[in-house]
């Protein structure tokens, strides 16, 4: 049976004051369920025991028992493990029925005799059990199944144990790495409850560098107390916390991945922001065979280095931002060429037809040049959900690096002009069929074709829709201008343009129209094997169908869709098969 105690609270390990200061993380709402298994899984520095013991420690007033069974030693034995997990059972109160404490009796069947017959409800947390030598899934599961009282909580790094917990048939509740990040308000509980003192903006400065990881929020109070009142800070700050994300780097992240010998292929694939085999293979040079470079990435993802994404296609895993970010620039002290691997990766996702991910290492790699050719040529494909990415580009790019481009200049300009200016310039092209005819036949035809789509998309992003709409029409006329006069070539670029002003329609209620464009945008594409756009193209056309009543045309153009890979889910294209430059 269970004692009296209501909670052994010496039983759970103190947690670092500040993080448990937090009272109202939104995942605490998980918890609060109750569900029969609730998994945490993340890397390590993602603070997964400290929230739990956060949590546990705003359900005191119930009657519900807590048992905590702290992280394994390594390689710790199925039946060592549950003889300590026993003990922690009986430092929370439990007796122990007649002939359960028998040293030969198996430790995993006392302790299921025990919870099954409680009449009191527990919670059983289990710290890193995926440490121990045998997998335990079949345990644990039988567990939460055979003892209805029982709330079971794991914490997990890796995939060791319950590797798809939607099969599972019980009753449970997922925390994931992107759940364990800090929010802003988060970091500002935390900040604020640590007494350092904070001036207007520091706290959104270091949520961004250390980009919401408790471990890194932890060791940025450190910094915060240690800064001079005023002279420097603002320098100081980043600098400092830099350093510390550097050590805490060394410390943990390089030690864990020397531990499972692989930093080698930790400091030459930090350059990517998401991982998969493919490109692992052509960034890391080894004879390992795929299912080798795959083993390497499980051992890495076991041992808390890397984190799964589970949102990918193909299996990807990625470093946490700040991490990557300080394995970079302690790669960089000893002289490798992080500029050409990252110049490498920027072509090698423009090459798969990942142009905001292109555009995202050309900027990283200051490869101006190639962030104005992919600008420049792909910005259709990436405002309509990368705004913010290409306002960062038209920002940092240096404009004496596009001086040979009026068209990029220009866009530029537009882009960095305030809102209400962008909207107003909308109506700048010529209105009239002559003067339309005349800009077809200029120089400055294609610019100003660019420069007018671009307008289009900005003014749908503010709501514009009839005046995008209204600006398309002329941008039709004018790149039919464009193609009789055969002055320039823009077969290249018809194919995407039609695609948006097929979007533009769509949202302004002219259907027709829209269609219309969106098929000519598909068959274009498709003859020119641009995936993204015919995929585009086709989704606008099955949409328009669906609206009007068309369900088997519809069908028709949603089959069209589903035959082009959706290359913008995932980083993983890499299909050059040069190797990475020296």
């Amino acid at each position: 049976m269970i004692g009296k105690d209501r909670h052994i609270w010496w039983t759970i390990p103190d947690r670092r004051t500040h993080p448990d200061s937090i009272p109202h993380r939104a995942h605490f709402t998980k918890l609060d369920q109750h569900a029969a298994l609730t998994i945490i899984r993340a890397p390590i520095g993602y603070g997964k025991s400290t929230l739990v013991a956060s949590w546990l420690r705003t359900i005191q007033a119930t009657e519900r028992i807590v048992v905590w069974v702290p992280e394994p030693a390594p390689s710790l034995t199925s039946h060592d493990y549950w003889r300590g997990a026993l003990h922690k059972l009986l430092n929370a109160g439990v007796v122990l029925p007649n002939g359960a404490d028998d040293p030969e009796l198996d430790p995993y069947t006392a302790i299921i005799s025990v919870l099954c017959d409680t009449p009191r409800p527990v919670i059983l947390v289990l710290i890193r059990p995926d440490k121990v030598d045998s997998r335990l899934d079949e345990s644990l599961v039988d567990l939460v199944k055979y003892c209805e009282n029982v709330n079971l909580i794991v914490t997990l790094t890796g995939r060791r144990v319950f590797s798809e917990p939607h099969l599972l048939d019980i009753d449970q509740e997922s925390i994931s790495t992107h759940d364990l990040l800090y929010t802003l308000e988060d970091t500002t509980s935390v900040l604020e409850a640590s007494g350092a003192k904070l001036l207007p903006g520091e706290t959104e400065h270091i949520h961004s560098i250390t980009g919401g990881l408790p471990a890194l929020i932890r060791r940025a109070i450190s910094v915060l107390k240690n800064l001079p009142a005023l002279a420097g800070r603002e320098y100081l700050l980043g600098h400092n916390l830099r350093q510390v994300i550097e050590h805490y780097t060394q410390e943990f992240i390089a030690a864990k991945a020397h531990l499972v010998d692989q930093y080698d292929l930790v400091l030459a694939t930090a350059p990517a922001r998401e991982l998969t085999v493919d490109i692992v293979m052509r960034l890391f040079t080894s004879p390992d065979s795929p299912e080798q470079i795959r083993d390497r990435l499980l051992s890495l993802e076991a041992v808390g280095v890397l984190s799964p994404v589970d949102t990918a296609v193909t299996e990807t895993w990625r470093f946490a931002p700040p991490i990557r970010q300080a394995i970079l620039r302690l790669d960089a002290t000893q002289g490798s060429n992080l500029a050409g691997r990252l110049s490498y990766l920027a072509r090698a996702q423009l090459h798969a037809g990942a142009h905001a991910s292109a555009l995202d290492y050309a900027v990283e790699a200051q490869d101006w040049a190639l962030a104005v050719d992919i600008l420049d040529k792909h910005w259709p494909t990436m405002i309509a959900d990368n705004l913010e990415l290409v306002f960062s580009a038209f920002q940092q790019i240096p404009i004496d690096t596009t001086d040979k481009n009026s068209s990029f200049r220009a866009a530029r300009n537009l882009y960095l002009q305030h809102p209400d200016e962008q909207v107003a310039f909308g109506d700048s092209l010529p209105e009239s069929s002559n003067e339309l005819r005349d800009l077809g036949a200029s120089a400055d035809a294609v610019s100003a074709l660019s420069i007018g789509c671009i307008q289009a998309v900005m003014l749908i992003h503010v709501g514009e829709y009839d005046r995008a709409a209204e600006l398309t029409v002329r941008l039709i006329e004018l790149s039919r201008n464009i193609a009789e006069i055969d002055r320039h070539d823009i077969s290249d670029q018809i194919s995407t343009m039609r695609a948006q002003w097929a979007i533009t329609f769509q949202l302004n209620g002219r259907l027709a129209e829209s269609t219309s464009l969106a098929r000519m945008a598909y068959w274009g594409a498709r003859s020119q094997r641009i995936e993204y756009v015919a995929r585009s193209a086709a989704g606008t056309a099955a949409l328009n169908w669906a609206i009007v009543g068309e369900p088997r045309r519809a069908r028709q153009w949603s089959d069209l869709e589903q035959e082009h890979r959706n290359i913008g889910t995932s980083g993983s294209g890499c299909s050059p098969k040069s190797r990475l430059p020296d």
